[in-house]
């Protein structure tokens, strides 16, 4: 009886652990700049993971948060990025943000991004910035970890006069459509990058984006209705194998 017992409580301990680990999802950042890369992790399960990272790359600082939301009916993956070059000085920095092992349905989704910030402005009468900005915002079904399989959304390079985002100092621009025919587990990725000019230094770039998704659960199938005369044939037939029932016990008796 105790092998049996011990037995048990190791096959429930494997089966949590494995549906545990089925849950599992992370949401992760990496930055760039040169030969420089630093990644920030966050693992969660559920519906809702967050991340928070702040750090000097190259002499940029910078302070990203991030959310995602895996729910019935509902995905969204935002973030919001504030950073400044503290040298004089021309490089870019690319901020990637991915979310893996989504798994909420994308059978039919129809799906809206925002994208919006601000570039400080060197020449207020020629519209040029000291940066410049672009976002990209790809999906992909392979659930790869900042996969690009498929492109969403090209913002281009924000940071001249005649964008199509708008102003190139406070911007806003986006997209909508609809996705087809995703099954999960599929990862969501933002790519963000920032051209910091020569004379960049101290001036404060701010950006973020906001994705969200709608989709049309399975329609249930419909449950057939017995029509009345079938109702009716079928509290016939009851009440007839009754009967013969009771006709049958009282022969016996």
């Amino acid at each position: 009886m105790k092998v049996q017992f011990w037995a048990g409580v190791v096959a429930g301990a494997a089966l949590l652990a494995s549906a545990v680990a089925a849950d599992a999802k992370t949401i992760e950042l990496k930055v760039t700049s040169g030969a420089t890369t630093q990644l920030t992790t966050v693992s969660y399960s559920g519906a809702n993971g967050s991340l928070t990272a702040n750090n000097t790359i190259n002499s940029v600082m910078y302070a990203v948060t991030g959310s995602v939301l895996d729910d019935l009916g509902n995905i969204t993956l935002n973030w919001d990025t504030t950073s400044h070059n503290t040298v004089n000085g021309a490089k870019s920095v690319i901020y990637q943000m991915t979310a893996t092992g989504l798994t909420a349905p994308l059978t039919v989704s129809d799906y809206q991004l925002l994208f919006a910030g601000l570039n400080p402005i060197k020449n207020a009468m020629s519209g040029i910035t000291y940066t410049d900005t672009a976002l990209k915002f790809y999906y992909d079904t392979t659930d790869a970890a900042f996969g690009t399989q498929s492109l969403l959304y090209d913002s281009g390079m924000i940071g001249n006069p005649g964008s199509a985002c708008g102003s190139p100092s406070t911007f806003a621009c986006g997209n909508s459509g609809t996705i087809s025919a995703i099954n999960g587990p599929y990862s969501l990725t933002q790519i963000l990058t920032i051209n910091y000019h020569g004379s960049a230094s101290g001036k404060v770039v701010m950006a973020g984006s906001d994705y969200s998704s709608t989709f049309d659960p399975p329609v249930a199938a419909a449950v057939a209705v017995p029509e009345p005369a079938s109702l009716t044939m079928l509290g016939s037939g009851l009440l007839l194998s009754g009967f013969m029932a009771r006709r049958r016990k009282a022969k016996a008796a």
